[in-house]
C-alpha cells in the first residue's frame, strides 16, 4: 500500500491536491482525506478545472474523503491562501 501526506497551500489558481502517480486505477483506486485547516476561508475541491462556482465547497475547520480512479484532485480558495493537508492511500 502507497500511503503520502502532504501539507499544501491552497491558491486562488488551482492548485493540485493529489500526487501525479497516485491517481489511481479501476482495479486499484486512490482514496484521498482532505482537510481543511483554514480558520476563515472555505476551499473548493474538483478537478482541474475547478472554481468556487463549481467545486465541492469543504468549509475552515472541516474534512472530507474521496475516491479516485485515474484522476487527480485540485483545490481553489476565492483571495488568499488556505492551509490542506491531504492524506493518499492507494493500494
Amino acid at each position: 500500500m502507497t500511503v503520502r501526506s502532504a501539507a499544501v497551500s491552497v491558491a486562488s489558481s488551482q492548485t493540485r491536491l493529489t500526487t501525479a502517480q497516485n491517481r489511481g486505477s479501476a482495479t486499484a483506486p486512490s482514496q484521498v482525506l482532505v482537510q481543511n485547516l483554514d480558520a476563515v476561508l472555505p476551499v473548493f475541491v474538483g478537478g482541474s478545472d475547478v472554481t468556487s462556482v463549481n467545486g465541492f465547497r469543504l468549509a475552515p475547520g472541516t474534512h472530507a474523503s474521496f475516491v479516485l480512479v485515474q484522476e487527480g484532485l485540485w483545490g481553489v480558495v476565492t483571495s488568499g491562501t488556505a492551509d490542506v493537508r491531504v492524506l493518499e492511500t492507494q493500494r
